[in-house]
């Protein structure tokens, strides 16, 4: 398969994230951490990634501005590409975790 033919058969929905949930010992009332996982199944890259992600802004520990932001419609951008074969990760600290839905992103093979 070329560049242009894995890149055809990509789309967003081949994007998994799975939520993973431990309690923060050092913050009163034991606030839980999150460590947010990002897959791709497709062969190239997925760049300009935004999710769904509300109530991550106001949480007690905000995630790596390196690695994900807020923009200005609510979603989170993912800074970097989601690599296939290597995990995306982010961590972050709310009272209730985060239900993060990708919405868009693109394939970038070839680059």
């Amino acid at each position: 398969m070329g560049a242009a033919d894995a890149q055809r058969g990509c789309r967003p929905s081949d994007i998994s994230i799975r939520v993973h949930q431990h309690v923060l010992p050092d913050f009163p009332g034991g606030v839980p951490e999150y460590t947010a996982t990002f897959r791709t199944e497709c062969p190239c890259p997925m760049e300009s990634v935004h999710v769904t992600c509300d109530g991550l802004d106001g949480g007690a520990v905000p995630p790596d501005p390196s690695l994900v932001e807020v923009d200005d419609e609510g979603l989170c951008v993912l800074k970097q590409p989601v690599v296939p074969g290597k995990p995306y990760r982010f961590k972050y600290a709310v009272a209730t975790p985060v239900n993060f839905r990708v919405i868009s992103g693109y394939a970038a093979c070839g680059k």
